[in-house]
């Protein structure tokens, strides 16, 4: 049988600090190549990209501006980047043209740098169209369902005004109501939604949050994210953990909708003065985190170790007593979960969103109220070196059977081949 020809997409097309949706697209790429499939890839130029093929037909970065108020000039310019991409379309034409038209395009995040204006191209050359639904974008303007520390689904029945009334976008007017004018613009002008022909979602709450919103419930089918383990961490599973050297372990990023904070409180109750925490990551919260670790004068017991390469990083999830995700968002499957259980190290995580899908009470890990640091300091507590062993000993075949990725090349191709 003919292999299947997949062309890729995604705005990214480096690792760094990206979180697990270009994870995922990795590992997707990396398992068609590993079986047959000629795979091609579309993204935009970045120095820190991997080396591929096809980055000549790659589009620029877009920069966009921290700064609260950006000059006009700039606000004009992002506002037309954001609805459409006139280099996106035209360089994703000229791939086509010269590498062939492939069987399936799988979309992941394409927004400002790619744009939907992609999609025209593709239905164009009759191409079926499959998209991962790894955040919110589709449905929310901010892309986060998340705003001011708490949930937010105030553009529910497709109420997107509601972005630029609450300043959802990095607290400022003006790009709240750019993000608004892309929503609506995707919504109703170009249809996005019903152009694309088949939605993955990791986690059954994805799949159950995005049809709230008014997405075909039949277009969208759960897969969680995919992740080779064996080729992702070159390591033996087994913990080297030192009696002496007892902490937890948080890693990902420094973003409020992380619930960081959340953490830290709750190592400024808990009984054991001499466990110790590490946090592995960065972000735009890194500095009001670390402020917040001298106040509560939690120094000597929290440490700080900035973005970490896989092989420094890997060592540290391995000899962790366990890892915590405090995260306040609706979590969608997030990947530091899988690899925290893939190496035997149990979970205490927020009882929020696609979280719940990954953690079993009492299994592989324990959930405790979002937000509420005392409810976590109460679970960090309660463990004993009794309980750690027994979570530890069923971690790595609980996600590996939660998972199954032994069916998940044939599921995937099952999922591309139906739509031929």
């Amino acid at each position: 049988m003919k292999k299947l020809k997949i062309l890729q997409i995604h705005k990214f097309f480096r690792q760094k600090g990206l979180g697990g949706s270009i994870g995922s697209m990795f590992g997707l790429i990396d398992l068609l190549e590993k079986n047959g499939h000629p795979v091609m890839v579309f993204s935009s130029n970045h120095n820190d990209n991997r080396i591929s093929k096809y980055e000549n037909y790659f589009v620029n970065s877009i920069k966009i501006s921290r700064q609260d108020n950006p000059p006009l000039t700039e606000k004009i310019k992002l506002a037309f980047q954001t609805l459409s991409s006139k280099e996106a379309a035209q360089k994703l034409e000229v791939l086509i043209q010269k590498e062939g038209r492939p069987d399936i395009a799988h979309l992941h995040l394409i927004a400002y740098h790619l744009t939907p204006s992609i999609i025209p191209v593709l239905k164009k050359h009759q191409i079926p169209i499959v998209q991962t639904l790894h955040d919110y974008q589709l449905i929310c303007p901010n892309h986060k369902l998340f705003i001011n520390n708490k949930i937010c689904e105030k553009c529910k029945k497709k109420k997107y005004f509601q972005c630029a009334l609450n300043k959802c976008v990095q607290n400022s007017y003006s790009r709240s109501f750019l993000a608004m004018i892309e929503r609506y613009y995707n919504r109703y002008f170009r249809d996005y939604a019903k152009n694309v022909d088949l939605f993955i979602a990791p986690s059954n709450f994805m799949k159950k949050k995005t049809a709230e919103f008014g997405i075909s419930f039949k277009k969208i089918i759960v897969m969680p994210n995919y992740i080779d383990f064996k080729k992702q961490f070159d390591y033996k599973t087994t913990k080297t953990k030192k009696n002496n050297d007892k902490y937890a372990l948080y890693f990902g990023r420094l973003a409020k909708e992380k619930g960081v904070d959340t953490l830290i409180k709750a190592f400024a109750l808990i009984k054991d003065k001499t466990f110790k925490l590490k946090i592995v990551g960065s972000g735009p919260e890194e500095t009001n985190l670390k402020n917040l670790t001298k106040s509560l004068k939690l120094n000597n017991k929290i440490q700080f170790l900035g973005f970490q390469q896989k092989k420094q990083l890997t060592p540290l999830i391995k000899n962790a007593s366990f890892s915590i995700y405090p995260s306040l968002w609706y979590e969608n499957s997030p990947l530091t979960i899988y690899e925290s259980l893939y190496f035997n190290t149990p979970v205490i995580a927020s009882n929020i969103g696609g979280i719940t899908e990954l953690i079993e009470e009492n299994v592989n890990g324990y959930l405790f109220e979002k937000g509420q640091a005392k409810d976590l300091a109460q679970k960090i507590d309660s463990l004993t070196p009794e309980s750690l062993s027994r979570l530890s000993q069923n971690s790595q075949k609980s996600i590996i059977k939660k998972l199954d990725f032994s069916n998940y090349y044939r599921n995937l191709i099952k999922t591309y081949q139906s739509l031929l």
